[in-house]
């Protein structure tokens, strides 16, 4: 709904042939293959714009395509990385970001940096309490279609809107 000069977004991903169909919008700054150095090039682009931005009321989202495969990034990329997702949101970058529950040690010491998680069904229990949402219900949460975030102490469930 936004013009392209207010609001652009670019992914960083493993599967880039899952995004083409984004390819075509107006708002579209790139879809990166994370093992590729045009990835790298993006996030040091941005983070060189957030650094700067003090009073532009453009705003980035920058998607991440499973927070795991950043281990792909080399140090300096890594580093850039952290700050946009630690200091983005007050510089107009607000971070997305998707994990594997399943593979979720792998991704611990990055997690620290969201303070708000949206979820989608989980059935195992254990992986719940590792993310502090015992209390969610997330195992009884339609596939495709739910998802919860925590208010408070609350769980809030939601469902995605159709788009057809």
């Amino acid at each position: 709904m936004h013009q392209p000069e207010e609001l652009q977004f670019g992914v960083l991903t493993s599967h880039p042939d899952e995004w083409s169909v984004l390819e075509d919008i107006p708002n579209n700054v790139g879809i990166f293959p994370i093992q590729h150095r045009s990835a790298e090039d993006f996030i040091l682009s941005l983070a060189s714009w957030a650094h700067g931005n003090k009073s532009s009321r453009q705003s980035v989202l920058l998607l991440l395509d499973d927070l795991e495969a950043i281990s792909k990034l080399d140090f300096d990329a890594r580093q850039n990385l952290r700050w946009l997702l630690l200091r983005g949101p007050a510089r107009r970058v607000w971070p997305i970001v998707t994990i594997n529950p399943n593979r979720m040690e792998n991704t611990e010491l990055w997690l620290e940096a969201f303070h708000t998680r949206v979820l989608g069904p989980i059935q195992n229990l254990q992986l719940t309490r590792q993310m502090d949402a015992e209390n969610a219900d997330l195992d009884s949460l339609n596939i495709g279609a739910q998802f919860a975030l925590r208010e408070g102490d609350h769980w809030l469930h939601f469902w995605i809107p159709s788009l057809a």
